[in-house]
């Protein structure tokens, strides 16, 4: 497959969002989810993992935004999809999807490119 391949299925198995085909990367935080839940025996490690992984996207937001970029968490994935395409192995979940490097012109970012320039003039 070539880039833009790639870019199409990336945004196909993430709702069809513009943001995906307009980044520069796009990757998705895995873990081991049912082994995880299994062997802590906490229903409440669910809820940690993903928290966790919004610190990480978080981290990775400022600093792209540090770096002249842009950068989102992607709110919307079909797992099921992304771990085919992906060839993930079996226990394997996508807990959260981040891309970078969009232009902060980016349509269907606007209203967070205004605030951002609100807050920064």
């Amino acid at each position: 497959m070539d880039v833009e391949e790639v870019s199409k299925l990336a945004s196909n198995d993430s709702c069809h969002q513009g943001m995906i085909l307009k980044s520069t990367l796009v990757f998705s935080m895995t873990c081991p989810l049912e082994k995880i839940l299994r062997n802590s025996g906490e229903i409440s490690m669910y809820k940690t993992l993903h928290y966790e992984a919004g610190l990480i996207g978080q981290m990775l937001y400022l600093d792209a935004v540090a770096k002249g970029m842009n950068a989102s968490g992607v709110g919307c994935f079909l797992d099921e999809d992304v771990r085919d395409h992906m060839s993930m192995p079996s226990g394997v979940t996508p807990l959260y999807h981040f891309v970078i490097g969009f232009s902060a012109n980016s349509p269907p970012f606007l209203p967070y490119t205004y605030e951002y320039e609100m807050y920064n003039s």
